[in-house]
């Protein structure tokens, strides 16, 4: 990986300040509604798809229909591998992927 694929690879853990974890906790947020946007567009195109397949009695509309569902389901494909990619980077980063905490915290 280069140096901007992992833009925290040289700081240690230790390192970050409390401004940097917060950060981090917002891009973590955003990366889970950027999913989320994914999802919910992938749902529209499979409604207006359903509608069209439905609805309409012409061949073209037909098409059309099967075309959304298909773009759909590619939708929610680049959005789960988009979310990995991201969360994948950011596991290092403000205990991402720590474990659950314990008593003391």
């Amino acid at each position: 990986m280069s140096r901007s694929d992992r833009p925290y690879a040289d700081l240690g853990k230790e390192r970050l300040i409390l401004r940097d974890c917060l950060a981090a906790d917002r891009t973590i947020l955003a990366n889970e509604r950027t999913l989320l946007a994914y999802v919910r567009t992938a749902l529209t195109m499979t409604a207006a798809g359903i509608s069209f397949i439905e609805f309409f009695s012409s061949v073209a509309v037909h098409l059309l229909g099967f075309a959304l569902l298909i773009v759909a389901a590619t939708t929610v494909g680049v959005g789960i591998a988009r979310y990995r990619q991201t969360k994948r980077r950011l596991q290092h980063v403000s205990g991402y992927a720590a474990a659950p905490p314990t008593d003391g915290d």
